[in-house]
């Protein structure tokens, strides 16, 4: 009841109008979560904006103009993404309420959406706290993570639908039975309840943490008691379901992503060794991976699924590139642990390269690898060839990756692999971390998909001239049969298996005329 009263006395104050609430967030987002790096923003803001009537703001050509230094000139990828995100900035300038039409992106709104854009940086004004009373603990405000920044961003690079197409309960069934994320950190369950769905709690979480008041949270309402007002704020009838990327859109943004993957941007263009990882080809491997054949846009529920479950590094290097508004120096690097191209690699290609460094940028280094094996189909039948590869398996001092191109049963040019970290077997629990991934198997082309193993389980065995990774009795299997000769990919969904399958692609089975085999390791 105090704390009831209290709410009503601040609405009859009118500090709880959006107006105010949105004051209130600006000065939370400016000492907590850009106090440091305020006045350099400001300074690059003024160096590329405009006014109108009196009034500074950035408009889609100066946006484009301070990132484009990023790039080599008129680098076509950036060339048509560039006002994709600048309207993706307009959009989260407008959190929490997202309604309206699109406003001038003065400071204060462009600080605002750079904010949703950086997620360590809205770690800093959406943190944890909770208060102590008499009746035990309540929590004051949730602390917000890189699930609730990649929705944002998802909700900004969308288009509102009716609630039509794939139907909400049917694609919900992908988190509901999600496949095994390929790494743990920082990628929490979504947030919604009967209450609301994740668009009606980011309100909830903005009036938790912007309440008037005490910062230090010692006299503060908790969360739960301020839904009845977030429900009156939130009285429009749009939904997170309402939501899709149109797979076209998507396609444009990996294709910049893929390439800052990559220290020198401009090498995603070179000429490469086969059409399967070409440009344009690796970018519809990845598209693939998030939407289906005859698919033409993308719902929250799988796109959250695909992130975390094949490519959990996708979104990072719009990080750094956004980063940019906080630096005074050259442009930082996109991502750490840039990919190089070993120069004795066959079957390796700097896109081949790239597609791994989405899984595996955090818990290895692709900048330095160590070829251990390499086979081309007229060795295959070679039996020195066989025990030789089996050494490499059980020998291997660092993590490795076993990978195969050739053609699939349908004539299609296909690539699969599988990420080893120990030799025989998964890491220990001791050894596991959130930011390491385990053991993987792993489709590049013609669709980009991983199917990740638990801990502690075998990754492969090798009898009668042959080796499985994984159970060919149930979940995912992939073997090298026929002397090497040919590479077996078996997707189930029944049982209990090492490696885990995707829902949402069925049962499967694809044979492949295996032209190349190399293994790599990370050097020692």
């Amino acid at each position: 009841m105090e704390y009831d009263q209290k709410i009503v006395s601040w609405e009859k104050e009118g500090l709880m109008t959006p107006e105010q609430i949105i004051q209130r967030l600006d000065r939370e987002i400016e000492q907590y979560g850009f106090h440091e790096k305020l006045a350099i923003i400001q300074k690059n803001f003024d160096s590329v904006c405009i006014e109108t009537k009196g009034v500074k703001h950035l408009d889609e050509a100066g946006f484009v103009k301070f990132l484009a230094r990023a790039f080599p000139s008129s680098f076509d990828p950036f060339v048509k993404t560039g006002p994709i995100l600048y309207t993706s900035a307009v959009y989260l300038a407008r959190f929490p309420f997202m309604t309206g039409e699109p406003s001038l992106l003065t400071f204060k709104a462009f600080v605002r959406a750079l904010t949703m854009m950086l997620p360590d940086r809205a770690a800093c004004w959406g943190g944890g706290h909770s208060s102590y009373g008499a009746d035990g603990e309540h929590l004051i405000s949730r602390e917000r993570n890189a699930i609730d920044q990649t929705r944002l961003l998802f909700q900004s690079l969308a288009d509102k639908y009716e609630d039509s197409g794939p139907n909400c309960e049917e694609v919900l069934e992908f988190t509901e039975k999600p496949n095994q994320p390929i790494t743990t950190i920082d990628f929490q369950a979504p947030n919604s309840d009967q209450d609301g769905d994740e668009m009606y709690h980011d309100v909830l979480d903005v009036l938790a943490v912007t309440q008037p008041g005490n910062r230090e949270y010692e006299i503060s309402c908790p969360r739960d008691n301020l839904r009845s007002l977030a429900t009156k704020l939130w009285q429009i009838d749009v939904r997170l379901s309402h939501y899709r990327i149109s797979r076209t859109k998507f396609a444009t943004l990996v294709k910049l992503l893929l390439s800052m993957h990559s220290s020198d941007a401009g090498q995603l263009g070179a000429a490469y060794s086969d059409k399967a990882h070409e440009p344009d080809a690796v970018t519809e491997n990845v598209v693939n991976a998030f939407s289906g054949e005859g698919d033409e846009t993308i719902a929250w529920p799988v796109f959250y699924n695909r992130i975390i479950a094949t490519t959990p590094l996708l979104l990072t290097p719009l990080k750094g590139l956004m980063n940019l508004f906080l630096e005074t120096s050259e442009p930082p690097d996109f991502m750490p642990g840039e990919p190089a191209l070993p120069q004795d690699a066959k079957i390796l290609s700097l896109p081949i390269l790239i597609q791994l460094n989405l899984v595996l940028a955090s818990t290895i280094s692709l900048d330095g690898l160590k070829l251990l094996y390499h086979c081309k189909l007229a060795d295959a039948s070679d039996p020195e060839g066989f025990t030789t590869l089996v050494d490499v398996l059980q020998s291997y001092r660092e993590p490795c990756f076993l990978i195969i191109r050739g053609q699939s049963d349908t004539d299609d040019l296909v690539t699969y692999g599988a990420f080893l970290p120990v030799p025989g077997q998964q890491p220990s629990d001791s050894y596991f971390r959130p930011y390491l991934v385990g053991s993987f198997l792993f489709q590049l082309s013609p669709r980009h998909d991983v199917f990740s193993a638990s801990t502690g389980e075998p990754s492969w065995t090798s009898s009668n001239r042959e080796i499985w990774f994984g159970d060919q009795n149930a979940g995912v299997a992939f073997g090298l049969t026929d002397g090497l000769r040919q590479g077996i990919m078996m997707h189930k969904l029944t049982g209990d298996g090492p490696y885990k399958g995707n829902l949402s692609r069925g049962e499967w089975q694809t044979k492949v005329r295996i032209s190349e085999l190399e293994v790599w390791m990370e050097r020692d």
